[in-house]
Formats: C-alpha cells, structure tokens, sequence
C-alpha cells in the first residue's frame, strides 16, 4: 500500500537557507503544534469545541447557500466513472443531496445527514433515484446508531466549511461512523493564493490533513480533479480516497 502522491507544492513549504526562521515558518510550526495537542485530547476522549457555530439552519431559512451549486460535485461525478463505490455509504452535510443521489445511482445505500431540517425536507422531497434517505443529524457529535456502519464516507468540502476548531471532532466522528478498513473519499479544499472567490471558509493545507488524518488512515490515492465547479480554479481542490486502517480506534 503506497503513501500519497504530492498534488504539488504545499503552502507551507520552508526555504530552508541561513538565518532565523520566518513568521511563516512559525506561524506554521504553532498550528501543527495546536493540531497535534487537539489529536492527543481525542486520543484520551477529552473533546475540543464540539458545537457548530455557524448557524447553518438561519442560511437555509435565508436562501444564503452559495455551495449549493444545484448538481453532484463535479470531482466526485469523475472520480465515480473509475471507482464505482458500493456498499453502505454515509454524506455528512449533505445539504440538498445532490451527491447522495449520484452515489445511490450507481447502487449504493446512502444516507445522507445534514444538522438542518430544511436542508433535509428539501432533499427528501425529491423523487428517489435509489436505495437513499436523508436525516436530520449532527454529525459531529455521532449518534451511536450511526457507529460502525458504513462502508464508506463520502464529503465534498465539508470538512472545509467547519471552523477548524472542529476538526478534530469531525475526524472523531469519521472514524467512528466507518467500520474497520472502511474507505473515506474527501474532496478536500485546498489552499490557493489570492483566491477571495466565495469558496468553502477554511481552506486545508497537505499538512494539515497529514496530522489530523495520518494516524489513523492509509491515503491509497491523491490528486487534483480536472473536473469542478466553474468557480474553482485548476488546483484548488484535492481528492484523497483513505482507507481506515484496522488499527484505529472508532
């Protein structure tokens, strides 16, 4: 099983010549710091700000979603055509759940959550196109319904969207909804330079994904999509397809 392919240059990356290190570098250096203090409250179940705080429910009430593009995310459409995923799959923040209906048109089981009703009524309003449901849920704080389930966990920038004070709650909840050896597809949203496009709030960076997901997970493949949203330039999103190694806890 090999590690993952670089998709390019990261943000963070050191120049590395004489002289003290640069603001960059510290700035860098102080944030793995505070992700591997919040890997290490999860290893002894001490949680970090579980609550989301934004109120997703009032920009549903609003009609303010702007993510919501109105089709399946165009890099989990392509990476289909040559990973068919069966089984039973989970969408976590699944909004009107355009990628829950792709996954169950191929002939998986899918449930997708969302933490907003109207997000949910939305979706289940729509004609069924397979085995897919929608709930009601918060997917960081996992119901024990959920707990080893699923055979693979599907998001499109969802982890993105979360303050990053979450994150470790939501790598929590990953591991925890997967059953051992369960597979985790991310489209994740990649740090870019200058881009002030509207795209998901909390861009990631390789390092970042490295020590929140790196202990627990196997990454079998990565890449930048040739396919995506008009609005999102070449390079600013990655795909990883993980495996959850048998090893993890959850």
């Amino acid at each position: 099983m090999h590690r993952y392919r670089s998709v390019g240059d990261s943000p963070t990356s050191i120049n590395h010549q004489a002289g003290p290190p640069s603001l960059h570098y510290i700035a860098n250096t102080l944030e793995l710091l505070i992700l591997s203090c919040e890997l290490l409250c999860r290893s002894v179940g001490i949680g970090m700000n579980n609550s989301m705080t934004k109120d997703w429910n009032a920009a549903y009430e609003a009609d303010d979603t702007p993510w919501d593009k109105g089709v399946a995310a165009p890099p989990l459409r392509a990476f289909l055509e040559t990973h068919p995923i069966r089984g039973r799959v989970l969408v976590p923040g699944c909004g009107l759940g355009h990628d829950v209906r792709l996954l169950a048109q191929q002939g998986a089981s899918v449930v997708g959550l969302d933490i907003v009703p109207k997000a949910v009524r939305k979706a289940q309003a729509v004609a069924a196109v397979g085995d897919e449901r929608f709930e009601v849920a918060d997917f960081l704080n996992l119901a024990e319904h959920y707990h080893g389930q699923f055979d693979t966990l599907v998001e499109h920038t969802c982890l993105c969207a979360l303050d990053p004070a979450q994150r470790v709650a939501y790598v929590r909840a990953v591991l925890q909804a997967l059953k051992p050896g369960g597979h985790y597809l991310a489209v994740f949203f990649r740090e870019v330079k200058d881009y002030r496009k509207g795209g998901p709030p909390h861009p990631i960076t390789a390092d970042q994904i490295e020590a929140l997901f790196g202990n627990d997970f196997d990454t079998l493949e990565s890449s930048v999509p040739q396919q995506s949203y008009p609005c999102r330039p070449l390079g600013s999103e990655e795909v990883r397809w993980m495996r959850k190694r048998d090893s993890a806890a959850g």
